[in-house]
């Protein structure tokens, strides 16, 4: 009980940022695995010897003064862009298929905006507006759209209990009561907009890899832009018919709503921390980076790199690199 007592929130927990030769010697490193490819070739190692040396001292170096995750990840990126081989091929000969690799770079990156804190300021910031107040159904709809949106940016099941815990905690406080009609098609909408969000972002997890085995089975290049797209208006005008179904087709009653304050549902917090606001800011990079590839000509340098060369996995490991290497400043 003590250890709960003093808990912190990751969000507001004092930082130790790291220390100024720590930066330095992974300056150093980065440049050994990236850059010692572009010096001339000593005989009798050609230049893709040279990249490969270089990949190799840089991890040496990087193991005994740094750390061991992230470099790792820089390995497998460096390879991957060396010529020696694809990152694809670099991933299935160190982890198995790539889907894997992708799939924790994935989970550390979105995830960090899920142990900082990013996601429940977020939530709480929409559903807490003024205008929402004496408008119980629109506070309904808003509700379902923002755990939605939540869990488009971060899909995890830890974001069902938070708005499971926001949602009872409304119960109580407009006195509806288990076995309540709201109180039953609330949480089953809540449900249904976590499951609708987490299917409309397809280069995540589970979703990436059904996405990529349907593509490869029709033969056709799956466009992640354009996959998001048509995925947000189908879970849009999902909710939009369900929470309509909750007054007209049900017969819900909002009433106990509409003297509910939405406002008392913000966080305590006024404002998104620096720590915070760099969690958000490298998770809207990759995102908005993994887009752009998409929906460029395919004839063009930035589909091919991004593409076929990075590769949506580079993509989330260069995102996860950078909130090891990046100070989250309190």
């Amino acid at each position: 009980m003590a250890e709960m007592t003093n808990f912190v929130h990751p969000a507001q927990q004092e930082y130790k940022p790291f220390k100024p030769g720590y930066f330095i010697n992974s300056i150093i490193g980065l440049a050994l695995i990236f850059g010692f490819g572009f010096l001339p070739a000593i005989e009798p190692l050609t230049p893709l010897g040279m990249k490969l040396l270089g990949i190799f001292l840089g991890m040496v170096y990087l193991f005994t003064v740094c750390d061991v995750t992230w470099p790792s990840i820089a390995a497998i990126i460096a390879l991957g862009l060396s010529g020696y081989c694809t990152i694809n091929e670099a991933i299935a000969a160190s982890m198995g298929h790539p889907v894997v690799f992708q799939s924790i770079m994935a989970y550390l990156v979105t995830g960090a905006m899920q142990y900082y804190g990013v996601a429940e300021f977020v939530a709480r910031w929409i559903i807490s507006r003024k205008c929402f107040r004496g408008r119980p159904m629109v506070f309904t709809y808003a509700y379902f759209l923002a755990f939605t949106f939540v869990c488009i940016i971060i899909n995890s099941v830890a974001m069902i209990f938070l708005g499971w815990t926001i949602l009872y905690g409304v119960y109580r406080m407009t006195g509806y009561k288990r076995g309540d009609k709201y109180v039953t098609l609330s949480l089953i909408g809540l449900v249904l907009s976590f499951m609708m969000g987490g299917a409309v972002v397809p280069f995540r997890s589970w979703q990436y890899s059904l996405v990529m085995q349907y593509g490869e089975a029709a033969g056709i290049e799956i466009n992640f832009a354009v996959f998001m797209a048509v995925g947000a208006i189908i879970t849009f005008g999902t909710i939009t018919l369900y929470t309509l179904a909750m007054k007209y087709v049900f017969k819900t009653d909002f009433s106990k709503l509409r003297d509910f304050d939405p406002q008392s549902l913000k966080s305590e917090y006024a404002h998104m921390n620096k720590r915070q606001t760099i969690v958000l800011v490298v998770n809207a990079v990759v995102i908005g980076v993994i887009l752009l590839a998409s929906i460029v000509p395919s004839s063009s340098f930035i589909y091919e790199f991004f593409n076929n060369t990075l590769s949506t996995a580079g993509i989330y490991g260069i995102g996860a690199i950078a909130l090891c290497l990046i100070p989250l400043a309190k």
